[in-house]
């Protein structure tokens, strides 16, 4: 897997306006730590509690549902995730095949601490496919596991962390 260059990928218009920031870009080190980044930061929101559960529903056909997981992840790491070299949009940009690998990686990462999880039926939020809340509603775990395949699932990082009513 190539990641773009230092020509392609340059830092420099950061550098000239935010320093630190700068430094956090070229010090992302590799695709795998920021996946490790990730997984860690899954773990963290775990582990708290702070994880929310909502299951959308698709607008084209009622039983078509997925899950949606939600942690808060820190403005480091959000910006690492879509802007260091070795990023999430670095990976598409390098091939879409070496996005699509990145982006499974990652899901099996975040699924893997879902199987881990001991409850058989989880509490999340009914959402519309515009995101809208339509009240609580009780999901079995195992179809939130079987909603988080690798190549139906896609990571999103939201500028907005819905409210947790709840963890999982």
């Amino acid at each position: 897997m190539l990641t773009p260059s230092m020509q392609n990928w340059s830092f420099d218009r950061i550098a000239e306006f935010d320093q630190s920031r700068w430094l956090a870009r070229i010090a992302a080190s590799s695709s795998v730590a920021l996946l490790n980044a990730i997984t860690d930061r899954f773990d963290s929101a775990l582990r708290f509690d702070v994880v929310r559960l909502d299951w959308e529903q698709s607008d084209r056909c009622q039983t078509d549902e997925r899950a949606v997981l939600q942690f808060h992840v820190g403005g480091y790491l959000f910006d690492t995730f879509f802007n260091a070299r070795y990023s999430y949009r670095a990976m598409f940009y390098d091939h879409w095949e070496s996005g699509l690998r990145f982006n499974d990686d990652i899901i099996k990462s975040l699924r893997n601490r879902v199987v881990a999880i001991s409850c058989q039926n989880m509490p999340a939020r009914r959402l519309t496919a515009s995101f809208e809340d339509c009240g609580s509603v009780t999901v079995p775990r195992a179809r939130v596991i079987d909603s988080l395949a690798p190549r139906l699932a896609k990571i999103l990082f939201c500028s907005k962390l819905m409210q947790p009513d709840f963890g999982i």
